[in-house]
C-alpha cells in the first residue's frame, strides 16, 4: 500500500521502482541489495575480517584436521559408507529412526 500511486512512499521511491502492484516488492529487493553491498563493503573495510585467511591457520594442516581426515577415510572405507562418515563427524545422529529421502538410515 505504501508504494501505490497515492501511497506514503510513492513520492520518495516512485522514481526508482515505480508505483502500483509489485513496486513495494521491487523496493524491498533494491534495499536488500544495497544492505548486502553495505555489509560486504563493511567486511572488506575491517582488517580483521579481510585478512581472516592469513590470520587463521588451515584446519586441514592442524593435527586435529589430519586426525579428522583419517577418521573420515576410515568411516568411508567401512561398510557404512557415506552415512558412517557423517556419523564419524557427528553430522548425523546415530539413530535408526531417521527418515532420509523416504527411507530409513
Amino acid at each position: 500500500p505504501a508504494m501505490m500511486t497515492d501511497g506514503r512512499l510513492a513520492g520518495l521511491f516512485g522514481w526508482l521502482v515505480g508505483t502500483g502492484p509489485g513496486a513495494g516488492m521491487a523496493l524491498i529487493m533494491v534495499l536488500s541489495g544495497l544492505l548486502g553491498a553495505a555489509a560486504a563493503a563493511t567486511g572488506y573495510l575491517v582488517p580483521l575480517v579481510r585478512e581472516v585467511e592469513v590470520r587463521l591457520p588451515d584446519f586441514a594442516a592442524s593435527p586435529a584436521g589430519v586426525q579428522a581426515e583419517e577418521a573420515l577415510a576410515a568411516a568411508a572405507a567401512s561398510d557404512g559408507g557415506c552415512l558412517a562418515a557423517l556419523r564419524a563427524f557427528r553430522w548425523l545422529p546415530n539413530r535408526p529412526a531417521i527418515v532420509m529421502l523416504g527411507g530409513r538410515v
